[in-house]
């Protein structure tokens, strides 16, 4: 399965936590790609955009 991302300050962050989430087709109900997790470090890290925001 395709393992995406997050679009974070207009940029696509590959967290490093080993956590995915599924992300589901709402018209079938059928995992299509997983979300990395992210946490409050990994979304405050300096080049995420997000550090400006909190």
């Amino acid at each position: 399965m395709t393992i995406t991302g997050n679009f974070i300050g207009g940029k696509t962050v590959i967290s490093s936590s080993n956590e995915t989430m599924p992300v589901y087709d709402p018209a079938t109900g059928k995992a299509v790609r997983e979300v990395t997790g992210v946490n409050r470090a990994g979304s405050l890290r300096g080049d995420s955009g997000c550090s400006r925001c909190v």
